[in-house]
């Protein structure tokens, strides 16, 4: 008898072991686009349904320095996007060629990754890429931008509002995208800009979001992850928790004091004079 109650105790046991590893297994996946799913232009969300983020974020930029995020400094394009990915090159180049276009300088845009610092490193030298390249090893800017599933695209209006998230690859150089940019670029300045001074953070706000008609989780699920399926972390993703650390820490190994400018942190360096 006690022989049988030992072995359903240790079934038992086993079965909760299975159980919590079958779960961090599950937590270690990460959702990416279907290689069949195609890219598409840029949509935009109407104007009374954008949710507003209280974005206010620094990340490490890759080669080095650190780069600012928040809303009110105009038009921002955000791009969760991974070397790894299919079409993950192709996709880098398209955006960087995009954001050289004169009829869009006015458009700030980063894309942000997850993976170590040495690797999206030499991966950006190799392609010789001149966006801003970032990392959020920690997460900070996806607790004001979640990030669904790989790739997924956000841009914030002049005012701070969310005009597009949108899962999947983009047709970065289709008409529909351009016309996009190209309305928000021609929207109001925010009040920042204009000089007036911004409401001040109520207890919504400071968890990230303040919500609005659908609000933030709504149009994640308009833009839908159902043409998704998950690889395991381990291609990029884990154990890059603190990459940032390694982004900072590079910066930090330089020589000279910081020169801070509107949204970039740029090391000056300093010769002492032979002399």
């Amino acid at each position: 008898m006690r022989r049988g109650i030992v072995r359903f105790h240790v079934a038992a046991a086993l079965v909760l072991v299975l159980v919590c590893a079958a779960a961090l297994w599950r937590a270690e996946l990460f959702t990416v686009a279907r290689p069949g799913d195609r890219p598409r232009p840029l949509a935009l969300v109407p104007e009374a349904r954008r949710p507003v983020t209280e974005l206010d974020v620094v990340l490490p930029a890759v080669p080095v320095g650190m780069e600012r995020l928040r809303r009110g400094d105009g038009v921002l394009l955000v791009h969760y996007w991974a070397m790894w990915e299919r079409h993950g090159a192709a996709q880098a180049a398209a955006l960087d060629s995009l954001s050289h276009s004169p009829a869009l300088r006015e458009l700030r845009v980063a894309v942000v990754c997850f993976d170590p610092f040495p690797s999206v490193s030499r991966f950006v030298a190799r392609r010789r890429l001149s966006l801003d390249v970032l990392l959020d090893g920690r997460g900070e800017l996806r607790r004001a931008l979640p990030c669904p599933s790989i790739p997924y695209t956000y841009v914030l209006d002049p005012a701070g509002r969310i005009a597009v998230a949108q899962a999947g690859e983009v047709d970065w150089f289709a008409p529909g995208t351009r016309e996009v940019l190209r309305a928000l670029l021609d929207e109001p300045a925010s009040p920042r800009e204009q000089g007036a001074c911004l409401p001040s953070e109520d207890s919504e706000s400071r968890s990230g979001l303040r919500s609005q008609p659908g609000g933030l989780k709504s149009l994640l699920r308009l833009a839908g992850t159902s043409g998704s399926h998950s690889i395991p972390a381990g291609q990029g993703l884990r154990g890059s928790l603190r990459s940032s650390d390694l982004g900072a820490s590079s910066s930090a190994l330089l020589t000279g004091r910081p020169r801070i400018g509107r949204n970039r942190l740029s090391p000056t360096y300093w010769r002492k004079s032979s002399s």
